[in-house]
């Protein structure tokens, strides 16, 4: 479980079985996408969540979800 706090924001990213989740308090959790291996990063109000899914790294931000690439693993993500 990941907990990265920034601008008075704490989200954390979990895995739950298969899925991944990401949730901040007072917000209900929401299922993200398929995987496992997460990285979290929060830069001013946005949340980026990358995980691997089979060889694929994946991208979650602003509700969208895109493939970064078919094959790779354990996704890194840093806040600048």
């Amino acid at each position: 479980m990941l907990f990265p706090i920034s601008a008075n924001r704490i989200v954390t990213a979990w895995r739950r079985g298969e899925n991944v989740f990401l949730a901040e308090p007072g917000h209900p959790e929401t299922q993200i996408g398929a995987g496992k291996d997460m990285a979290l990063a929060l830069v001013g109000d946005r949340t980026y969540v990358a995980w691997t899914n089979g060889k694929a790294i994946e991208l979650w931000s602003g509700g969208k979800t895109e493939v970064l690439s078919k094959t790779c693993a354990f996704p890194a993500l840093l806040a600048v």
